[in-house]
């Protein structure tokens, strides 16, 4: 609502920060709104993808230790896959190595 109008240019950013528009309330609120509601998505996404990696691994897995297959991968030498999460956070890695989370 406050940069409605304006073009990019040098320093604008800048000269956005200097005159410190008082932004309304309402307008606030639904801005923030709208933002906790894309974050949320992309959780929900991301989510989705890392169930969706673990799915992989422990069908591939199962596959590898089913019979006839397990006979060949003895002699081949396939590994097993490993699952490693994509992003984690100090949190997260604490949790995983505790196995315990207070809530």
């Amino acid at each position: 609502m406050i940069m409605e109008g304006r073009h990019d240019g040098a320093q604008v950013t800048w000269k956005w920060l200097q005159e410190n528009q008082n932004i309304p309330y309402s307008e606030f609120t639904k801005f923030y709104g709208d933002l906790s509601g894309f974050v949320n998505g992309q959780r929900e996404e991301y989510y989705k993808l890392e169930e969706a990696c673990m799915e992989t691994v422990r069908q591939q897995n199962s596959m590898l230790d089913s019979f006839p297959n397990v006979m060949y991968n003895k002699v081949l030498g396939i590994q097993k896959l490993q699952y490693n999460p994509g992003f984690t956070s100090t949190h997260t890695e604490h949790v995983f190595k505790t196995k315990r989370e207070d809530i």
